[in-house]
């Protein structure tokens, strides 16, 4: 393989565990300090695009492409677990965003082999999980947003 292709490669590698960790980081954040989800996602995703973008790694659409869906997946699978540790066990807050955090991380680089098969690969595996995802989020908040109206 030409030199040019491995640096490619790698750069591509790089953005893509960068997105896996700042999204994890971001749901856990964002669970911890008892954020919106959508601002612990912009706030990840804010960092994302600086270090890719406006330092000249990328361009934009590239950068979108490459990062967005693994840090989305990331962010809502910390998140997700946070909040359901939370409500499952008898843990410190501290435990559960750790917990929640390596998790993410996990699920984050198990699609990321997903490259082995094609480079562009882990975008389209991320793509579907965070339909997945955000299916799963709007039935909970569907169902808390029921419990709360029956009771209140």
């Amino acid at each position: 393989m030409e030199p040019l292709a491995v640096a490619a490669y790698t750069m591509i590698a790089g953005a893509s565990v960068l997105a896996v960790f700042l999204g994890a980081l971001g749901g856990a954040i964002a669970w911890v300090f008892k954020l919106r989800l959508l601002w612990g996602g912009l706030m990840a995703a804010a960092g994302y695009i600086t270090e890719t973008v406006v330092r000249g790694l990328f361009a934009f659409h590239a950068a979108a492409f490459i990062g967005l869906p693994p840090l989305i997946l990331t962010l809502l699978v910390s998140w997700l677990t946070a909040r359901t540790l939370e409500g499952r066990t008898k843990l410190r807050r501290i435990w559960v965003a750790l917990m929640a955090l390596v998790i993410a991380i996990l699920i984050g680089f198990l699609c990321l082999l997903a490259g082995r098969i094609h480079i562009l690969a882990p975008a389209y595996v991320t793509l579907a999980a965070d339909a997945l995802l955000v299916i799963v989020l709007l039935y909970q908040t569907r169902k808390t947003f029921r419990q709360h109206r029956i009771e209140g």
